[in-house]
């Protein structure tokens, strides 16, 4: 007999005397409920009343003898004879048995091998159908399910289509938060003292009117303004690659603005080293003529490591600045197209991406293609 022993794992309920009226056991085996697969939450299970030695339902003489669970697996154990494992469904755990003995009567040999992506281990959502099983021992009831169906819910990156829906997990984890009554004062209470006070405080989280979740990217404690240079360039002062002649990013500030002013919104933007030169009184008051040129050098190194500007042309010192409106936007657009004339391109692309976006953060691109989607959202309106 396979069982997964663990005392940390190990669930028990204290059994519970009830004036219900007794169970007619003459009529147990006619009852549907005694025979289906009754959806339940761990929570549930263990409120269960036992009456005349059946399990039954809270405030209820109605006997269960199965049920249907879906939880996540947080301990698991394979042995000849079968296998074991804790699930987690996040009301309570329950101890699942699993193939224990193979050896009955109405048994049927395997017609095909057992496939390696039904295979169980820890972290596997699964749905898991089974017969309730019992004890009692001083007064304390040990329950436990034999498990008679099981199938993962999630296979690694593979969702099965059937017999689950694509969003068996999100109903799940619904049903739970409906199934747990807790006041606000409890939730902040299990939360502790530090997360509690920034609750009450309402400091450190992002704010409500953020559809697209820009906070991801600049971080939850980004209080810079919204400017040019956060709207077209998704750059502030919080992503910044710090650099020690600049520590304000005041010269920093002062170049983007610059660069701004000088490209056109709709098109490609292309400048050389050369050209900054002629702008140096544009940084009049942050930086002197002995130092213009190294801070300058420094930034460009800078603003290349973060992936605001791209050296295009090593010959002529050409750079690309790349600003959402004219590179990010149309590149995650081509990406996201399904028109026929641009899958030849959309193939390469998707193969070996432009040199120029190398230093493009993730959490970027991952923004732009939220906010394109909030772009069409709003003109579906």
């Amino acid at each position: 007999m396979l069982r997964v022993h663990s005392k940390d794992m190990t669930t028990t309920t204290t059994t519970t005397t009830t004036n219900q009226q007794d169970v007619p056991e003459a009529l147990v085996g006619l009852l549907p409920s005694y025979w289906a697969h009754i959806p339940l939450l761990v929570a549930q299970i263990h409120d269960l009343h036992v009456i005349n030695g059946f399990h039954c339902l809270p405030g209820s003489c109605i006997p269960v003898s199965r049920c249907c669970l879906v939880g996540c697996i947080v301990a698991y154990e394979r042995k000849f004879s079968g296998s074991s494992f804790v699930l987690d469904d996040g009301t309570g755990l329950m101890d699942c048995i699993y193939w224990e003995d193979d050896q009955f009567r109405d048994a049927l040999p395997a017609l095909a091998d057992e496939s390696s992506e039904t295979s169980l281990g820890v972290g596997i959502m699964v749905k898991v159908m089974g017969r309730l099983e019992g004890t009692l021992e001083t007064g304390v009831s040990k329950r436990e399910i034999r498990v008679s169906w099981c199938q993962p819910i999630h296979v690694g990156s593979h969702r099965r289509a059937a017999p689950f829906s694509l969003d068996t997990e999100s109903r799940h984890v619904l049903k739970v938060a409906q199934h747990t009554h807790s006041s606000v004062q409890e939730v902040l209470e299990a939360l502790g003292t530090h997360l509690q006070q920034q609750i009450v405080e309402q400091q450190d989280f992002p704010s409500a009117d953020d559809t697209i979740s820009a906070w991801r990217l600049f971080g939850v404690h980004c209080q810079c303004p919204s400017s040019y240079i956060k709207t077209d360039l998704l750059y502030c002062s919080c992503i910044a690659t710090p650099e020690s002649t600049d520590v304000k990013f005041c010269f920093r500030m002062k170049l983007l603005e610059l660069l701004l002013n000088l490209a056109d919104r709709d098109s490609l933007f292309y400048f050389q080293y050369r050209q900054l030169l002629e702008h140096q009184h544009h940084f009049d008051g942050i930086a002197n003529h002995s130092n213009f040129n190294y801070l300058l050098l420094r930034t460009i190194g800078a603003l290349r490591t973060d992936g605001i500007i791209a050296l295009v042309d090593e010959d002529s010192d050409t750079y690309l600045l790349i600003t959402y409106p004219t590179v990010l936007k149309p590149y995650v657009e081509l990406l996201s197209s399904q028109s026929w004339e641009d899958s030849v391109i959309r193939s390469a692309l998707q193969k070996n991406s432009p040199e120029f976006l190398r230093n493009v953060p993730k959490g970027k691109m991952q923004l732009v293609r939220r906010m394109l989607q909030e772009e069409i959202k709003k003109q579906q309106e």
